[in-house]
C-alpha cells in the first residue's frame, strides 16, 4: 500500500513539473489524494473535490511548482480528499474565496474583512521589503521621505495585503493617487527596475527567485526595511466559509498545525529556501 501511495504522489509531482504557464481557465489539474490512512487527524472531505487556486509568486508558486503547491499536495495526501488546482490573479483568488468559487488558497494574511468570509491556518511567516532603484535608496531611506515626495509613485500587486504599517501608508498614498496596481509580481519587478514606479513591496522568497531567473535586472534593486520595528506576520492557508463550516474547519486547521509541528512545512520550505531566508520564514 505504501509503495502504491508513493507511486501515486510521484506521478502527480511529475505531471505538475511539466505544467506550462497557461490561463487559469485552461488549467484543470486534478490531484487525486492518497489514502487517508496516513492522516493523523480525521478530516471530512467536502462532497466535491477541493478547488485550490494559486497565483504566480516566486518560490511560493511559479509555473506549476512551489512550496505552496507542495503543501497542498501534502494536505491532500494526509486528508484523503481530492483536490483540483487552478491558476489566477491574486485579486480573483480572494474574490473566489469570498463567493465560494475557490475553496482553498495559500500565503494569506488575516484582515478583519477576510475573516468575515474565510477561515485561516498559519504555516509560515515572511516580511515585506521595499525594493527601489539603487540611485534612489538614500533619497527614500525612510517611509516619510517617500511620502513627502508628491511625485513619487508606489507599485503593488492588486489584492495583496502587506501588514498594518504598510497598509496605512498605502491608504494615505491612494488618497492622492500615488499607488499603481498590477496583477503579477513579474509586472511589479519589471516596472520598478525600469523606473516606471519609484518603489514596490515584495518578499525575499518571491523577488529572489525572479532575480535569478526571468528578471536579472532585479539583482540591482536596493532592499529597504521601512517597518523595522514589526515582526514578520504569519502567512496562512485560507479556507472559504462557503465550503467549510465552523465545525468542519477545525480538523483542517489541526492538520495544518500538525504539519508545522512535525516539521513537514520546514522540509517543504527547504526545497526552495536556505540560510537566513529559510530561518526567517519558519514559524515556531
Amino acid at each position: 500500500m505504501r509503495q502504491l501511495v508513493t507511486m501515486v504522489i510521484s506521478a502527480i509531482a511529475g505531471r505538475l513539473s511539466r505544467l506550462a504557464l497557461v490561463p487559469a481557465s485552461l488549467i484543470a489539474l486534478s490531484m487525486t489524494a492518497a489514502s487517508s490512512a496516513f492522516a493523523t487527524t480525521s478530516v471530512a472531505c467536502p462532497p466535491q473535490p477541493i478547488r485550490v487556486a494559486f497565483d504566480n509568486r516566486g518560490h511560493n508558486y511559479y509555473q506549476g511548482k512551489g512550496f505552496d503547491l507542495d503543501l497542498a499536495q501534502e494536505l491532500g495526501r494526509r486528508s484523503g480528499c481530492p483536490l483540483t488546482v487552478s491558476e489566477m490573479p491574486r485579486a480573483r483568488i480572494f474574490a473566489g474565496i469570498e463567493q465560494g468559487d475557490v475553496d482553498m488558497a495559500f500565503f494569506a494574511i488575516q484582515t478583519p474583512e477576510r475573516k468575515r468570509y474565510a477561515w485561516f491556518a498559519p504555516y509560515m511567516k515572511q516580511k515585506n521589503f521595499v525594493l527601489i532603484r539603487p540611485e534612489n535608496a538614500h533619497r527614500y531611506s525612510r517611509m516619510l521621505d517617500f511620502e513627502q515626495d508628491r511625485r513619487a509613485v508606489f507599485g503593488v500587486i492588486r489584492g495583496f495585503t502587506h501588514g498594518p504599517v504598510y497598509e496605512e501608508f498605502l491608504t494615505r498614498l491612494r488618497a492622492t493617487g500615488r499607488v499603481y496596481e498590477v496583477n503579477s509580481t513579474e509586472q511589479l519587478l519589471r516596472m520598478v527596475a525600469a523606473g516606471r514606479v519609484d518603489a514596490v513591496l515584495s518578499l525575499p522568497a518571491v523577488y529572489g527567485m525572479y532575480a535569478h531567473t526571468s528578471i536579472p535586472e532585479a539583482h540591482a534593486l536596493a532592499s529597504l526595511d521601512w517597518d523595522a520595528g514589526s515582526a514578520a506576520p504569519p502567512h496562512e492557508v485560507i479556507f472559504s466559509r462557503k465550503t467549510f463550516s465552523a465545525q468542519s474547519i477545525v480538523p483542517w486547521q489541526r492538520l495544518v498545525d500538525e504539519m508545522r509541528k512535525d516539521k513537514t512545512v520546514n522540509k517543504l520550505l527547504a526545497r526552495y529556501l536556505d540560510g537566513v531566508d529559510l530561518e526567517r520564514s519558519t514559524l515556531p
